[in-house]
């Protein structure tokens, strides 16, 4: 089966995936139509259809304006057709240094694979859904791209690209420097006019894309990167890539030209966002308030406060029903670090929308949606409920079906009796890969995260990150004298080479030799 599908319009597609693709994309509209929500918490689809106005008061420019024109400029990379001679190249290396034959093995095996005999046996079970997500995995080519193409040039990224280590540091082997943290903040004074910045998958603050669009600096953009597809002319499909997909990338432009986006999710909580301010609502976001990415959807704002979990969405709820003035400042004291510059509680949260961080605990968010929609009705009465309260969902798919996926591990029948522990490879800064653990936890399930495999000792000694975020070791973690029997998943920031080196670790423990 070739690697590429290209048809001209009209023409009969020449594979099945390729007529499975038209059909998806023929289906958008009619599912948008079949399935628009009704219910105050889902209205978002009348939202998404009401003219877009200017954002902020008249004769000043609009954050999203603002965004939208940096973007716009040439010097501004957001299209990986910018990056066609280098592709190839890319690839082998992306190839080279990511791909599994064991891991795909696994998905070949029904997602189990067994060695040994005895005592030595050793078991694995892979999550269905686990590892790269296609958005990460764009993000990693289009910064290597950038390596390639402005090779000679002095290039910087402003941020981790994912929360991986082996991913950052051949970032740093590809000669892309990382622009210093210090208390002060980032070190832009390392960047001259003519530099390479890379934008890391998690975004950037407004304030940092107005500086490096003043210091005249090109710009590659990982996170809202975009390639059309001309349907009037002929379609051009990676094949190899769509089938790897249990969901297709979404297309958010009607035809004839849709546009991927290399993450769509994070953009997407960006125009929520734009879409709080002109309904004059502060924006709720359900993430961690020194996260980069909640740090860049709270540029985009004008108002915003952001709970890290239920329980300070409780607080502020409680805030919302019950005034004080002592209340008052007992919460600005306990959100001090996480809403915008002169938020003040009584004004604020009178019209309030619910934000993300993509790679929050999906049941969380709408748990925090509807404790919003339930406070508003209450205060306000449900005849004011669609003024005052408006949710999205924003949670990255990526994320919801590696959540799905560890859940349905961990509720087969006798889980608990058969597996040891689960192993969850992933960077322990990693958000999206953190929630993984909290599901075995909450099923009282051991569960070890690694960051790579050398935490993962010849002594059977394991350092990994518990769900309270603490760097523990524990001694004789695999057990050497009878069979094991390992749940395995990653983060979707995680390449599968990497989940081999660790499971290679457990095949030396047990004897046996790597995969």
């Amino acid at each position: 089966q070739p690697r590429l599908v290209c048809h001209r319009r009209n023409r009969r597609p020449r594979t099945a995936m390729a007529r499975r693709v038209l059909v998806a994309l023929a289906l958008v509209p009619m599912a948008a139509d079949a399935f628009r929500p009704t219910s105050p918490l889902l209205h978002t689809a009348r939202m998404h259809r009401r003219t877009v106005t200017a954002m902020s008061t008249e004769g000043a420019i609009s954050k999203r304006d603002a965004r939208r024109n940096i973007m716009s400029k040439d010097d501004f990379i957001r299209s990986p057709q910018k990056f066609k001679e280098e592709k190839a190249a890319v690839d082998e290396m992306m190839l080279a240094e990511f791909k599994s034959t064991l891991v795909q093995d696994m998905r070949k095996t029904g997602y189990e694979y067994t060695r040994g005999e005895g005592n030595e046996k050793i078991t694995f079970k892979l999550a269905k859904e686990f590892g790269f997500c296609w958005g990460v995995e764009r993000s990693i080519e289009l910064a290597l791209s950038a390596s390639q193409k402005f090779e000679g040039k002095k290039l910087h990224i402003t941020n981790e690209l994912i929360h991986n280590p082996g991913v950052n540091e051949m970032m740093g082997a590809n000669g892309i420097e990382f622009i210093e943290k210090t208390d002060e903040g980032k070190r832009f004074d390392v960047v001259e006019e003519g530099d390479v910045v890379i934008l890391p998958a998690f975004g950037a603050t407004l304030e940092e894309m107005q500086l490096l669009d003043d210091r005249g600096v090109t710009t590659v953009d990982t996170v809202s990167a975009t390639f059309r597809l001309g349907l009037s002319h002929s379609l051009c499909i990676g094949v190899e890539s769509i089938a790897t997909l249990k969901h297709p990338p979404p297309w958010n432009s009607p035809p004839p030209q849709p546009r991927i986006q290399t993450c769509p999710w994070v953009s997407k909580v960006w125009n929520v966002v734009d879409k709080h301010k002109k309904a004059d609502m502060t924006s709720v976001i359900h993430g961690k308030y020194s996260h980069e990415e909640s740090i860049a959807t709270a540029s985009f704002c004008e108002d915003y406060i952001i709970v890290k979990d239920i329980d300070e969405a409780e607080y502020v709820a409680n805030y919302i029903l019950n005034p004080s003035e002592d209340a008052k400042a007992e919460l600005l004291r306990k959100f001090k670090n996480a809403v915008s510059k002169g938020f003040d509680p009584e004004k604020h949260l009178k019209k309030v929308g619910i934000a993300n961080q993509t790679t929050m605990y999906k049941k969380e968010t709408l748990a925090i949606g509807k404790l919003f929609e339930k406070t508003m009705m209450m205060k306000f009465g449900p005849e004011e409920v669609q003024e005052r309260f408006a949710a999205f969902d924003t949670i990255c798919d990526a994320t919801q079906e590696r959540q799905d996926a560890i859940q349905e591990m961990v509720q087969e029948p006798g889980a608990k009796d058969e597996l040891d522990f689960i192993l969850v490879v992933g960077g322990w800064d990693s958000s999206n890969t953190a929630h993984l653990v909290e599901i075995p936890h909450s099923a009282g399930i051991e569960a070890y995260h690694v960051n790579q495999a050398d935490c993962i000792k010849a002594d059977n000694s394991i350092t990994y990150r518990d769900v309270d975020g603490e760097i523990k070791t524990k001694k004789d973690f695999l057990p050497l004298d009878r069979p094991a029997v390992i749940g395995v998943t990653s983060g979707a920031s995680t390449p599968d080479a990497y989940v081999q080196e660790s499971l290679e670790q457990l095949f030396l423990l047990k004897g046996l030799s790597k995969a």
